[in-house]
């Protein structure tokens, strides 16, 4: 499996292209901005893979600016929780929250849920449904890999903040606890910011989860 991870846009999220080699098939999560995607597309034709899935963990605009051009130029399907169906459709107001210009908008092709499988050649990837940052916020689980994909729910030393429209702290704990620190402890962790950190190392060190009574 190839994994490229690209940062991207004023808030510095993480995007990251999953490829496998074996089959030429790739899918991306979470492409947060145009400039960003215009360097992805080229290394998808660069690579000769083709774009079966475009990801989103939830409805932010950091991490879906990008996913109306990838739309344009390739058949993925786009895939987000309907819960943050609100979200896009309020994503020009969350724009102005920050001065930024509101994203294009875009159709999602599939709404999906806690337990979906989605097959990218030889790679599988599970949702995990986990509100809280959001109310539709999901990560995507590779068990045969043990790598999470988390989205804006856990960052190293840290958790998805709960003050914006939707958001929830005893959902995001609850989700945390329940849905990702019973994964294996050496699942390695991608989040929607900074660095890659594990499940072992959060469940350990995560001050924010440590006091935390579910």
């Amino acid at each position: 499996m190839i994994l490229e991870t690209l940062v991207s846009g004023l808030f510095q999220e993480n995007i990251y292209l999953l490829g496998c080699v074996k089959t030429r098939r790739a899918v991306l999560i979470d492409p947060g901005d145009n400039a960003a995607v215009r360097g992805l597309i080229k290394w998808i034709g660069d690579h000769d893979f083709a774009l079966d899935y475009i990801l989103l963990t939830h409805g932010h605009i950091d991490h879906i600016g990008g996913v109306a051009d990838l739309q344009r130029r390739f058949s993925a399907v786009v895939c987000l929780h309907r819960s943050d169906e609100i979200l896009l459709q309020g994503s020009a107001a969350q724009a102005r929250m920050f001065d930024l210009p509101a994203p294009t908008m875009f159709a999602v092709d599939r709404w999906i849920s806690h337990g979906d499988r989605l097959t990218v050649g030889e790679i599988e990837l599970e949702v995990i449904e986990t509100p809280g940052h959001t109310p539709g916020s999901v990560c995507f689980y590779l068990p045969d890999r043990d790598t999470l994909f988390s989205g804006d729910t856990l960052f190293w030393g840290s958790v998805g903040r709960t003050d914006l429209s939707g958001g929830s702290t005893t959902n995001l704990l609850t989700s945390i606890h329940q849905r990702l620190l019973t994964l294996p402890p050496q699942t390695v962790v991608y989040s929607g910011h900074g660095p890659v950190t594990t499940i072992a190392r959060e469940k350990e060190s995560n001050p924010f989860l440590n006091d935390a009574v579910i």
